[in-house]
């Protein structure tokens, strides 16, 4: 779910919050499907382990904390810098 509609009055949904929620999804599934054997992760990996349960303030902080990072670097630099896609690529080493 996209991090602007993780609150108790969320706006209106937009399609860009489609887009943010697909994002996620792509995370999630680069994580738990090993590409090497074609099989799936038996258990929630740690990176998005708070992603997959009922407290939403745990999912949105950490969501808001990965997109924080990569929009401030977007803002500065008008891309990613090396460490963003080294904080993406974090995760699969936890």
């Amino acid at each position: 779910m996209a991090v602007e509609l993780m609150v108790p009055n969320p706006p209106a949904h937009l399609y860009r919050h489609d887009l943010e929620s697909f994002f996620y999804i792509l995370i999630w599934a680069a994580l738990h499907y090993d590409f090497k054997n074609k099989t799936h992760a038996s258990r929630v990996h740690p990176a998005v382990e708070e992603w997959n349960n009922s407290k939403m303030k745990s999912a949105h902080g950490d969501k808001k904390a990965l997109l924080g990072h990569m929009k401030a670097d977007i803002e500065e630099r008008g891309s990613l810098s090396r460490s963003s896609w080294v904080r993406l690529g974090a995760l699969y080493e936890q």
